[in-house]
């Protein structure tokens, strides 16, 4: 190192050697300004040591190979997510090899030589293990670094530890399939409820329309009978009372039929829903102390009105369906 006339500091290559000439012994020097080269070594030096922190910093690290002679150059982040210090092991194909999961072993070998004999970039990930002995994931990429002439000369390559986001993407996964499968049995209860609440509706239905054809069939043709004796005033209101209450029981039976039924008279709205019943024309007749032809003249105009007039249906079957 010397100073120049300037004051400015240079760095300075010197070779001294003893020369014989003619018995005559002289000194040589050769001195080569290196203050330049000086200033690229430190500089990339200190990028390696930023690159080595920043690698250190997101949990990477990167290495090269050199593709003539096969020599891998690691950087000191590689050798930290394996476990290793730097320089502990050699990182050799076979190295790794020997720390990757047997699962992946295969696929990574593949990778590594097609990306070597094809010069092509690529990425992969793959499970490792580390010194310790812990499971980890990676996430590895490569780039092939080419020569003037576009011949591949060198793969440079990152590794990257990717186990948190793997263990929280399975975490996730995991979660969606417990919410998938609480789903599907969320809906196969409420298919079970729903069937369960359309039979209780049927039954109910069912039951209503018992009710009333049963009072119908074996209450209100006594009750006739009994309008058509001789009572006593006191009687004949007890009658009326038992004849009111009977029908406020029975009317909310009768609410499909009267509303599906526009147009019907309250006595056609009555044999409509003694037909619908099963009740014959003779029976309906008895029970209303009217003629049979009364009552086929009310069934006929019931047809015409609900629209089954000249139509080869049955009107029983028809009430029963629109009462549904």
């Amino acid at each position: 190192m010397l100073k120049t006339k300037s004051g400015e500091v240079r760095n300075y290559w010197v070779n001294i050697n003893a020369i014989n000439i003619g018995g005559q012994t002289f000194i040589q020097t050769i001195g080569r300004d290196i203050t330049d080269r000086k200033r690229i070594e430190e500089e990339l030096r200190l990028s390696q040591v930023r690159l080595n922190e920043a690698q250190d910093l997101a949990q990477m690290g990167s290495w090269e190979r050199d593709l003539k002679s096969g020599r891998i150059y690691p950087s000191d982040g590689l050798y930290r997510i394996f476990g290793y210090e730097p320089g502990e092991v050699t990182l050799t194909n076979r190295f790794l090899n020997n720390i990757i999961d047997p699962e992946h072993r295969g696929l990574f070998r593949d990778f590594l030589q097609n990306t070597y004999a094809g010069g092509r970039s690529g990425n992969y990930e793959f499970c490792f293990y580390r010194k310790d002995g812990a499971k980890r994931y990676a996430y590895c990429q490569t780039r092939i670094i080419k020569d003037s002439s576009g011949k591949p000369i060198r793969v440079f390559g990152t590794l990257k530890d990717i186990t948190e986001f793997k263990l929280a993407e399975t975490a996730l996964s995991e979660k969606e399939k417990a919410l998938r499968q609480q789903a599907e049995r969320l809906r196969e209860v409420n298919t079970a409820l729903k069937v369960l609440l359309d039979h209780r509706e049927a039954e109910k239905v069912k039951l209503e329309e018992n009710i009333l054809s049963n009072v119908r069939k074996l209450v209100f043709p006594y009750l006739n009978r009994l309008k058509h004796g001789q009572l006593s005033d006191e009687q004949k209101t007890l009658l009326e009372i038992l004849e009111s209450n009977l029908a406020q029981i029975t009317s909310q039976f009768t609410t499909k039929l009267s509303s599906t039924s526009i147009g019907l008279t309250p006595r056609e709205l009555e044999i409509a829903g003694m037909v619908r019943d099963g009740m014959s024309s003779k029976e309906i007749a008895d029970v209303m102390c009217i003629s049979e032809n009364a009552i086929r003249f009310h069934r006929f105009n019931i047809r015409k009105k609900v629209g089954l007039n000249k139509r080869n249906i049955n009107l029983r079957s028809y009430l029963q369906h629109i009462s549904q």
